[in-house]
């Protein structure tokens, strides 16, 4: 179940408008950005919306999910990667 939710994630996840990489094993995902757009100010932006991330480095957001995860929760944190991430490229 991880590695195929994890796949999951990462396909998704690469297909968003300023993701420039996605790597990892599993559900663990670090998700290289845009130059544009600021690791730090996405994690905080995520935070107001319910999702925790953590930023391991400038330019990349972490994602550590439970192993419990399921595809309606695995969705529902795209959606809102996909969303904060437009945002901030809208700045």
């Amino acid at each position: 179940n991880v590695r195929e939710l994890g796949a999951l994630l990462a396909g998704a996840l690469a297909a968003i408008e300023g993701v420039v990489e996605v790597r990892g094993r599993g559900l663990m995902l670090g998700v290289g950005l845009d130059d544009r757009i600021d690791a730090r100010r996405l994690a905080l932006d995520l935070l107001d919306d319910g999702l925790v991330v953590n930023v391991p480095e400038p330019g990349t957001i972490r994602l550590l999910p439970p192993l419990i995860l399921g595809p309606p929760e695995a969705e529902e944190a795209i959606g809102l990667m996909s969303q904060a991430i437009g945002r901030l490229s809208a700045d």
